[in-house]
């Protein structure tokens, strides 16, 4: 995405620099109409400013398709990117820090429930029955359960890690699943993040106490960045290649207003804004 960019502002440009061409050339031509007793300039004048509310629109419609892109660029980071980048701080964490870090917040528990979660739905969704106990009426995979279940326990343990993994590569994708190649799939993308998991963990072993206080401090500042980022995407669908629905309060004229309002109203106050780098400190420190 973000390699459309240039492409995207050299078309915005030339859209721009197009439309004052012609503006240009109708303005020419009404001069020259001035100075000649003749028609054929000044229809020439009309016909180019007739094209220029065309070129005008055009112009807005690429600046508003280089505005969804950033926008999309954002989504993409938040929906691809965020995970991978929070996994990586947390290996840097020692073993007592990240044992110490609650179950909902660690990156690879989420993505690991995450896939779970997708797999026991397309199990329902192909009526895959792998157990008979109990005479069950639901397409539950209780093997596969059972085995998440054990490493939810301790997810932090490289035990339990490879004993998933095992689990899942000598039993439940070769022998248990293997009459449907979909869920074997899932089944896969499962145990890429086990290995994940259990190379990441061996950084463990050369982390210090620094760079483990660090990577927590760091690790906590990005979960609570998570919501701020969350809230202030602008997700919508985008009609026409160019017009995308959005939230109230991402939109144009309330974005305008609040703008206006912490530029012209509240910094303009007396003392709002500080007058050195030692003030500018103070007033960090105090807030």
């Amino acid at each position: 995405i973000s390699d459309d960019f240039a492409v995207q502002a050299q078309n915005f440009t030339a859209s721009l620099t197009f439309a004052a061409t012609l503006s240009a050339a109708a303005l020419t031509l009404l001069i020259v109409d001035k100075e000649r007793d003749d028609n054929l300039p000044r229809i020439g004048a009309a016909i180019l400013s007739a094209l220029t509310p065309f070129l005008a629109f055009g112009s807005i419609t690429n600046a508003s398709q280089y505005k969804n892109r950033n926008e999309l660029s954002r989504e993409v980071y938040r929906d691809d990117k965020y995970l991978p980048y929070l996994q990586e701080i947390f290996s840097f964490m020692s073993r007592r820090d990240q044992e110490a870090t609650p179950l909902g917040i660690n990156p690879f528990y989420n993505e690991i429930n995450d896939l779970s979660i997708q797999f026991v739905k397309d199990c329902q969704y192909y009526d895959q029955k792998t157990s008979s106990e109990f005479n069950q009426s639901k397409y539950e995979p209780t093997e596969f359960m059972n085995e998440f279940r054990t490493f939810a326990i301790s997810p932090c343990d490289d035990g339990c890690a490879v004993a998933f993994l095992s689990s899942l590569q000598t039993k439940l994708i070769p022998v248990v699943f293997q009459e449907n190649s979909y869920l074997q799939e899932s089944l896969t993308n499962l145990t890429a993040v086990l290995k994940k998991l259990i190379e990441y963990n061996d950084r463990r072993n050369h982390t210090s106490s620094n760079v483990s206080l660090a990577a927590s401090i760091l690790f906590e500042r990005a979960h609570h960045f998570e919501n701020r980022l969350d809230g202030s995407l602008q997700r919508g669908n985008v009609r026409w290649g160019f017009f995308k629905s959005r939230k109230f309060r991402h939109g144009h004229l309330f974005t305008t207003l609040i703008q206006f309002f912490w530029d012209k109203i509240y910094w303009a106050r007396s003392g709002a804004s500080p007058k050195s780098t030692s003030h500018a400190r103070s007033i960090a420190m105090n807030t």
